[in-house]
């Protein structure tokens, strides 16, 4: 006789499958081995399976077993991808899960990196965000896997519309001067034009197959380069005077960044990852002259961005 009766295996009341069941935001810290250093890693882990129908509930301390087992893994094997301790959980979930034929793993993790101001070259820490995640699933008698890393910052963006409307502005007061039309063009074109500028939140998300690598510090260069600016915490006057010249002669609407990002992901792994990759390509900005916040967004594969930058 049984000690306990196991009520996650009686039949529900009402017979429906469940998608998803798990545990969420389960905090913990990972070790990841970089260009032959260890990087310690604060997270934020879910961890999901499916069950049938017939199953009433599934069994969470399972979640938290796997969790601790491959984390356990990862100290001892010293893993260098996010995105592949994922894998391994996900795929440690449908072992300890018989029931279940697929799992889904997400991690978000903080990630700072080292970085020089613009003028002064002061050294500076900034944090971005890592994505992370695998999605594992029973196929006959094979386990398939797709897997998929991303990064979220901020950087600033000038308006482009704005900064012609202040442009056409200061040509005709500088005209209304006296000043020659090919002298006042070509002040207008030396000095940095005046722009309503916003903060924004861009995000980069690339779903590649099992085997395939993608660099963290790749993709921090990939989405950063692409506003009109990077921000920095620290900022001394010279760097701030820099920055803004910077952003002043970079202006881009958020459609702007979301192309950027997709065109220099492109130039950097175009000829390295499937035609199947998937991307998605996110940009908010926090409107300064607004009440609200503009945003855009690209779904496509790598294929599909291959033919439209070439035609």
């Amino acid at each position: 006789m049984e000690k306990y009766k196991d009520i996650h295996r009686l039949s529900p009341p009402i017979r429906l499958k469940i998608n998803r069941v798990g545990v969420k935001d389960v905090k913990k810290q990972i070790t990841r081995e970089f260009n032959g250093n260890l990087e310690i890693l604060n997270v934020k882990i879910n961890a999901y399976i499916d069950i049938p129908a017939t199953l009433k509930g599934a069994h969470i301390s399972r979640n938290l077993e796997a969790i601790n087992e491959i984390i356990e893994e990862t100290i001892k094997g010293k893993t260098t991808s996010i995105e592949d301790f994922c894998v391994d959980l996900a795929k440690k979930l449908l072992e300890k899960h018989e029931y279940a034929s697929n799992s889904e793993v997400t991690v978000e993790a903080e990630y700072p990196v080292e970085k020089n101001t613009p003028a002064t070259n002061l050294p500076t820490q900034q944090m971005y965000i890592i994505h992370a995640g695998a999605l594992v699933w029973k196929e006959k008698e094979k386990v398939e896997v797709k897997k998929w890393i991303g990064i979220e910052t901020e950087g600033l963006t000038v308006c482009p519309c704005a900064q012609e409307l202040v442009k056409n502005y200061v040509k005709q007061k500088l005209l209304n001067m006296n000043l020659r039309e090919n002298l006042v063009n070509t002040i207008v074109e030396a000095i940095p034009i005046a722009s309503h500028l916003q903060r924004g939140k861009a995000l980069l998300l690339v779903y590649v197959q099992e085997h395939e690598k993608i660099d963290l510090k790749d993709l921090i260069e990939i989405v950063e380069s692409s506003f009109s600016s990077p921000i920095f915490d620290l900022l001394k006057r010279p760097d701030e005077q820099q920055l803004l010249i910077n952003a002043y002669k970079n202006p881009k609407f958020a459609e702007d960044v979301v192309r950027t990002m997709l065109k220099n992901f492109l130039e950097k792994y175009g000829n390295k990852l499937s035609d199947n990759t998937l991307l998605i390509a996110q940009q908010e900005s926090y409107e300064s002259i607004h009440g609200h916040n503009v945003y855009a967004e690209r779904v496509l594969t790598l294929k599909e961005l291959k033919e439209e930058v070439d035609g």
